[in-house]
C-alpha cells in the first residue's frame, strides 16, 4: 500500500486510503474478522472495505492521539479527534485495550465494547529470579545494580524524555549510568 510522511513528523508514514483495493483483495481471500491497528487514512479504509463485506472488526488502542495534540501546538483540536476516534472503534465488534484503566478512561469518554488485553513483560519469563549474572557482568552491572531497556520510537509524544528522566535517578548512587 502507498503511503506518505505525515506533515511535520515525515518519519511516520501514513497509508493512503485504498478502500477499493483492500475489497478486491478481500473479495478474492476473504479473512475471518479483520484486525485494525491503526485509525489513520489506511485504517479508515480498511474499516470501511470490512463493513461493506460483512467481515467482523476488532481494533487495538496503540495511541492516545486526542492527547498529541498538545506536543503539536493544536489542543483545540482534541475533541474533534477524540469524536473521530469514537466513531472509528464503535463500529468494531471490539477495541482491545492494554489496561483495565486504559477501559475505563475511554468508557467515561462514551467508547463502547472495551475488552483489555494486557500487553508487556509476561512476569513468569522475566522474573529476577533468573538474572544471568554473566550477562550483567558484560553490561558491567553488578547483582544490585539497576539494569533499564527502553525498546520503542523516541519521540515527544510518546513522553520518552521522561523516561529518561525517570530512570537517571537510578543512575545517582554511582558512576555506572550509560546510555
Amino acid at each position: 500500500m502507498k503511503g506518505i510522511g505525515m506533515p511535520g513528523y515525515p518519519a511516520v508514514r501514513l497509508g493512503l486510503p485504498a478502500t477499493r483495493r483492500i475489497q478486491a483483495l478481500w473479495r478474492q481471500q476473504r479473512p475471518d474478522v479483520v484486525y485494525l491497528a491503526t485509525q489513520g487514512p489506511l485504517g479508515w479504509s480498511a474499516r470501511r472495505a470490512a463493513r461493506r463485506l460483512g467481515i467482523p472488526l476488532v481494533a487495538g488502542w496503540h495511541t492516545n492521539f486526542d492527547h498529541y495534540c498538545r506536543n503539536y501546538g493544536v489542543p483545540w483540536l482534541a475533541p474533534l479527534l477524540l469524536h473521530g476516534l469514537r466513531q472509528f472503534h464503535d463500529a468494531c465488534h471490539a477495541t482491545l485495550v492494554p489496561t483495565q484503566r486504559q477501559a475505563q478512561a475511554l468508557a467515561r469518554l462514551g467508547f463502547k465494547r472495551l475488552a483489555v488485553m494486557g500487553r508487556g513483560v509476561d512476569p513468569a519469563r522475566f522474573s529476577p529470579t533468573l538474572r544471568c549474572q554473566a550477562l550483567r557482568q558484560r553490561w558491567g552491572a553488578d547483582a544490585h545494580s539497576p539494569v533499564a531497556l527502553h525498546v520503542g520510537r523516541l519521540a515527544p509524544e510518546k513522553t520518552s524524555v521522561c523516561c529518561a528522566r525517570r530512570c537517571t535517578p537510578c543512575a545517582l548512587p554511582g558512576p555506572t549510568w550509560r546510555r
